[in-house]
């Protein structure tokens, strides 16, 4: 399995237009098509149902889609930590704020904890 057919195809699900969705990967349509007939007999499922002008994710494209988006992630993470071997700072940040008492009462205003994803070259 390919990971630039899954890219292809969870932005095809999203779009659902392979017109569309070549220009947003700057990829020729053809090729969209291609890579998803691909995946669709790698897998041995449909991923799209095509009717006339309109597509659609098939049962199977809407159960899959999921854990191509984990897939995804995996592998951008995967990316990270090869990255961080080669002495760059990359992992997960976690940065807490405790308000004071008194700004408490502020709609709007609470304490909470941001997690986010870093990756730092050369530090």
């Amino acid at each position: 399995m390919d990971i630039d057919r899954l890219k292809v195809f969870l932005d095809a699900s999203q779009t659902l237009n392979f017109s569309e969705t070549a220009q947003r990967l700057h990829i020729s349509q053809p090729t969209v098509s291609k890579r998803i007939q691909e995946l669709e007999h790698d897998l041995g499922v449909t991923l799209f149902e095509r009717e006339s002008s309109r597509l659609k994710l098939s049962p199977a494209g809407q159960s899959l889609m999921p854990w191509a988006q984990q897939l995804i992630r995996e592998c951008q993470k995967f990316q990270d930590i090869a990255h961080s071997l080669n002495e760059c700072v990359a992992g997960n940040l976690t940065v807490a704020c405790a308000l004071l008492p008194a700004l408490r009462n502020y709609s709007g205003v609470s304490s909470t904890t941001l997690k986010t994803p870093i990756y730092f070259p050369a530090i």
